[in-house]
């Protein structure tokens, strides 16, 4: 299974954290896992582990991140396939969720 995630917690980016290493072995439990983080600028995208990636927003102000997170997650879709969407909480990750989803409906009940 492919997943997408999109969540707060920019100490994934921190190398060595507890919540990286958390992620890290995440995915070892799925085909791909790839996890869009809401940051202000200043990250990069990174690959951790064998098949877990990171995306930064970027966000220069905190009520954009919902966008970026959506435009981030559409080009993630189109890529690479995605067979589920998960979110972090039910506010702004949960509407990046709901409109990544409104706007694959298209693609059935898988995102591929």
């Amino acid at each position: 299974m492919k997943l997408l995630v999109v969540g707060t917690d920019k100490n994934i980016f921190t190398a060595g954290s507890e919540a990286r290493r958390r992620v890290a072995a995440y995915g070892g439990l799925f085909e791909e896992l790839h996890i869009i983080v809401f940051t202000p600028c200043g990250f990069s995208p990174v690959k951790i582990g064998a098949n877990a990636w990171l995306y930064p927003t970027n966000s220069h102000f905190w009520f954009l991140a919902p966008a970026g997170a959506v435009g981030i997650g559409l080009a993630v879709i189109r890529a690479r396939g995605i067979d589920a969407i998960s979110v972090q909480d039910p506010a702004e990750s949960g509407l990046s969720g709901w409109l990544l989803k409104k706007k694959t409906q298209d693609y059935g009940d898988s995102y591929k």
